[in-house]
């Protein structure tokens, strides 16, 4: 194709988003929405965001940051979303366990992670 007929695309609004960065762009923008509803259980954008934002300071002050890992071994309910996300915004890798193993069975995956919750 000719370049004149080429059509210029918009940048990418995403190219540096990450995960932390677009849920506090939805928050900043639908902030009363509701986010994650889990049974009786409702977080709207803001109350979510802020949960991330604690968790990630509490974090950081045990000194979790870029490159370490945390294994999560909880079930799929909104603190295991709230996890992942502070640890996205520390730049911090996530290794979901499975919350059926036993305690024997994490001494693996543990042993590979600095901390482990």
């Amino acid at each position: 194709m000719p370049a004149a007929a080429r059509v210029a695309l918009p940048p990418n609004p995403f190219a540096e988003a990450t995960a932390y960065t677009l849920l506090a762009r939805v928050a900043s923008m639908h902030g009363q929405r509701e986010a994650i509803v889990f049974g009786e259980e409702r977080l709207t954008f803001t109350d979510f965001l802020a949960r991330v934002d604690t968790l990630a300071t509490g974090l950081a002050a045990i000194g979790l940051g870029r490159p370490d890992t945390l294994a999560i071994w909880l079930p799929n309910r909104p603190l295991w979303y709230i996890a992942q996300l502070a640890a996205a915004k520390l730049g911090v890798v996530v290794v979901g366990l499975n919350p059926r193993y036993k305690a024997h069975e994490l001494s693996y995956p543990g042993a590979r992670t600095k901390h482990p919750i």
